[in-house]
């Protein structure tokens, strides 16, 4: 398999009926490396969530809805966070792990799910890659987006490290994304 020596990240795409809807785009029925990004008012684009997948984008992305409509995922208040800040709403089931929770505040925390979604910006980056190759560059891009980024969660898992330092991986944007590595080192 080729080398990659540069990642480029398409986007920003909508979840949600729009113009530039990710699953009307092409590239969603690729793989590679994804973003999900906030951008606040004043036009600075935090990303709070690198994802990798072997499968389609449309694939991983609809698994991540799922888990929003069903509050499996973390849900904050979409108002606040376009003004830089973040309110969290739900926690997420999966850092929760009670369902008698998720349901006595499954009313009051749906009413935020449609506007969390839509908050959304997605950024694709497609590419031909072994699972490893894929999940290094996802593990050192997130790296170095945690240490910059207000929106993403500690606790969020990020790929493997990479144990040896081989070669450089240039990285471009249709649009600065806060955080975002310019290389890496994989």
């Amino acid at each position: 398999m080729k080398q990659i020596s540069q990642i480029h990240f398409q986007g920003p795409f909508k979840l949600h009926e729009h113009e530039n809807c990710v699953f009307d785009n092409k590239a969603c029925n690729q793989n590679g490396i994804y973003l999900w990004v906030i951008k606040e008012k004043t036009g600075c684009n935090y990303i709070s969530y690198i994802g990798e997948t072997g499968r389609t984008f449309r694939e991983r992305l609809e698994e991540h809805i799922l888990g929003m409509t069903s509050l499996n995922y973390r849900i904050s208040d979409s108002e606040v966070r376009i003004h830089g800040k973040e309110k969290i709403i739900w926690k997420g089931h999966w850092r929760v792990k009670s369902i008698k929770e998720l349901i006595n505040n499954y009313e009051k925390v749906s009413k935020y799910v449609t506007n969390h979604i839509k908050t959304y910006d997605i950024y694709l980056s497609s590419f031909k890659s072994d699972t490893t190759s894929r999940r290094r560059i996802e593990g050192e891009i997130g790296d170095v987006i945690k240490k910059y980024n207000k929106f993403f969660p500690n606790d969020n898992r990020i790929g493997w490290k990479t144990p040896n330092i081989k070669r450089n991986i240039k990285i471009t944007s249709e649009e600065e994304l806060i955080g975002l590595p310019k290389d890496i080192y994989i």
